[in-house]
């Protein structure tokens, strides 16, 4: 692994850790990340991955966007009803994966 992919590793895992604390930094963290991956994605001339990073880039502006302008009072109750949702939808599918 090369240096650049471990610290895109490193911000992804930051992103991510600020998302579940709500942070607005998760917004340009990411951004960063995704950047870096771009950048390995075009270097190793994977096209297609690199386009996705891109379309990622623009949904982390989006987001962080969306964000800075505070309408997040809708985002509340959405989360805290689809997290009761994912976890009965994962307790109810666990034994079908050992199954299979």
């Amino acid at each position: 692994m090369s240096g650049l992919e471990i610290i895109a590793v490193i911000f992804s895992a930051l992103a991510v850790w600020l998302t579940a604390r709500r942070h607005l930094w998760c917004w340009p963290v990411g951004l960063v990340s995704v950047l870096l991956y771009a950048r390995i994605f075009l270097v190793a001339k994977l096209y297609s991955d690199l386009l996705l990073q891109l379309i990622f880039a623009v949904m982390q502006l989006y987001g962080w966007w969306q964000w800075k302008r505070g309408r997040r009072t809708w985002m509340a109750s959405i989360s805290s009803r689809s997290a009761c949702r994912s976890r009965v939808c994962w307790l109810a599918c666990w034994p079908a994966r050992w199954a299979a």
